[in-house]
């Protein structure tokens, strides 16, 4: 279950890197940095922890 609504025009900030969704998983998603070309893949539950813990948010592309 996707526990957060993004969209193309969110980017979500996890410890200051900013990363754009590209691709939904099965039980994820895949984020890839303006800096590293190559995707990284996040877990529902990794994303969950860094929001409860305050180390990601989500905001709109255009920040």
């Amino acid at each position: 279950m996707n526990p957060f609504r993004l969209t193309d025009a969110d980017v979500v900030v996890i410890d200051g890197i900013r990363l754009k969704p590209t691709a939904l998983l099965e039980d994820g998603i895949l984020l890839r940095s303006d800096i590293v070309s190559s995707p990284n893949p996040f877990g529902w539950d990794e994303l969950m922890s860094l929001w409860l813990e305050k180390r990601m948010r989500i905001v709109p592309a255009s920040c």
